[in-house]
């Protein structure tokens, strides 16, 4: 196992390395054009920009989206690998405004670049090739392609695989943690979609003696590559309840795959540290050192807590809005209703239920851990709960006798025949 372990993470670095020094062999000048397009979108939605329903909208990201588009655009072809490594992006003195700075590098009114060389920036092997064809906004529309496509093929498989309980699951959590609207983020939609693409891949191709281990140190290491620590959790969520509802995994095997993600995770981002410390960037570790101890340890202000960050994240998945909170309460008591009618319980189900309540409780430990930035990014690393609410729901799904239900739904079925015969 440490063999291929070994083996895989050379794959990746190979993968890594060679990729990005492909990508920043563009020109320059070939994604100009959809640049100064992009800039016009960015400037007119803003920073934080707001969608959805009315009742239910979400935050965008611009900031981070606007810096992801000038770190792509700021690459010097000439020198490509060093480019990748360092991460310069274009910085306007005295503003921390990301679309003003991306403007300025565009413009010519600013020379200056700063380094943001702790991540691996792998959004860009596929950015900017796509920036010599397209702007911001129809990459977006790309991104929605490929997150729906995704979406449906996941449920259609996963509904031939494991029944209609597991789909009504996925679909719920994926509506909970507002998953149709990813789309319009280039910062948000990467760990959905190599979630999805690694939970396709297992129901399609998982044989029961299938390696797992293997493959979740793959995606962490995927995930270190392509996310700047949004919702990295989600990419190990997904893979993680296929590999659950397949082998009805004990709780050591749950806890080997988690282990096994987060190797691959920190190990493939501890690398691109120390490339970049024995290349360019010689502060490169010192700098992601300081990094990791104020995004787990310090303190983000004075109301900063972990039992704050834990109640912040709850609050943030619920809605602010009043029409959520009564929307919840009415969907609950349905629920229970539901429960206390058809509900089956044995210490046969308790036992299949137990992996899906300890997965459950999986989000809420990352926030302890990584305490400070799920304090001050609320707004999107709310969205890792996905796998408290598929737990939530999987684990009351076993206790549901299903058998009742489809009996129930035939004997209604018959009464709405039997009263349309009479009329």
């Amino acid at each position: 196992m440490i063999i291929k372990l070994v083996k895989n993470y050379f794959i990746l670095l190979t993968f890594f390395l060679v990729s990005l020094t492909l990508v920043s062999l563009i020109p320059d000048n070939s994604i100009k054009s959809t640049i100064g397009k992009s800039i016009k979108t960015l400037k007119h939605e803003g920073l934080y920009p707001s969608i959805g329903l009315p009742h239910r909208e979400i935050i965008l990201d611009n900031f981070t989206d606007a810096l992801i588009l000038n770190t792509s655009y700021s690459v010097n072809s000439k020198k490509p690998f060093e480019s990748f490594i360092t991460n310069k992006r274009y910085s306007l003195p005295n503003t921390s405004n990301q679309i003003t700075s991306l403007d300025a590098g565009y413009t010519g009114k600013t020379t200056q670049k700063v380094g943001y060389e702790r991540y691996w920036h792998g959004n860009m092997t596929y950015l900017r090739p796509l920036l010599t064809i397209f702007s911001y906004s129809q990459i977006r529309n790309l991104l929605y392609f490929l997150l729906y496509g995704c979406f449906i093929a996941f449920i259609y498989l996963s509904k031939q695989k494991f029944g209609a309980l597991f789909a009504i699951a996925t679909i719920f959590s994926f509506i909970a943690v507002d998953f149709f609207y990813l789309g319009h983020s280039l910062q948000f939609s990467p760990v959905f979609l190599l979630g999805l693409l690694a939970g396709i891949f297992l129901l399609k191709l998982h044989k029961s003696n299938f390696s797992l281990f293997p493959l979740f140190f793959m995606i962490g290491g995927l995930t270190s590559f392509f996310d700047l620590l949004t919702a990295p959790l989600i990419s190990l969520s997904i893979p993680l309840v296929v590999a659950i509802q397949f082998n009805r995994k004990k709780l050591r095997e749950i806890l080997q795959l988690c282990l096994s993600w987060t190797i691959g995770y920190a190990g493939l981002w501890a690398s691109k540290w120390f490339i970049a410390a024995a290349t360019f960037s010689p502060n490169a570790i010192h700098t992601a050192f300081d990094q990791l101890l104020n995004r787990t340890i310090n303190k983000a202000d004075v109301n900063f807590t972990h039992i704050n960050t834990l109640k912040l994240n709850l609050y943030q998945l619920i809605g602010y809005d009043s029409f959520n909170r009564k929307f919840i309460l009415v969907f609950f008591i349905f629920c229970f209703i539901f429960f206390a009618f058809f509900n089956k319980i044995s210490f046969f189900r308790f036992k299949r239920a137990f992996p899906w309540v300890f997965v459950a409780c999986i989000p809420y430990a990352w926030y302890l851990i990584v305490a400070n930035h799920s304090y001050l990014h609320v707004w999107y690393t709310y969205r890792i709960q996905y796998l408290s609410v598929f737990g939530v729901v999987m684990g009351i799904g076993e206790f549901i006798d299903s058998q009742k239900v489809k009996r129930t739904i035939e004997t209604i079925k018959r009464r709405i025949s039997l009263f349309k015969f009479a009329n």
